[in-house]
């Protein structure tokens, strides 16, 4: 049996970029509505500082919420450790031998 290559019509792509173009704008909403729990929750718990307390950082979409200095340590920290865990890990597999790809 011999096939051919399908060629997509121009309504078909049309119909492609409108339905993709929809999923994008879907996904946008879906991540805004994420985003606000996600502050609303580190706010209950302690993690940002309110807006009234004038945080030294403010978070983006956030209304001003953000951190203040002891929590700012407290996230570089946790950058650093992260970082040098990373690094860790990657030097035991470069002397194992194995290849990152």
């Amino acid at each position: 049996m011999d096939r051919q290559p399908q060629q997509h019509s121009d309504t078909d792509i049309i119909v492609m970029v409108v339905v993709g173009m929809m999923a994008l704008g879907s996904a946008a909403a879906i991540a805004a509505v994420a985003w606000q729990k996600v502050i609303t929750w580190c706010l209950a718990h302690g993690l940002l500082v309110p807006p009234d307390a004038s945080p030294m950082l403010s978070i983006p979409a956030s209304n001003g919420a953000g951190l203040d200095l002891s929590r700012i340590l407290v996230a570089a920290a946790v950058v650093v450790v992260v970082l040098a865990a990373s690094a860790r890990g990657m030097r035991r597999a470069v002397r194992r031998g194995e290849e990152f790809r």
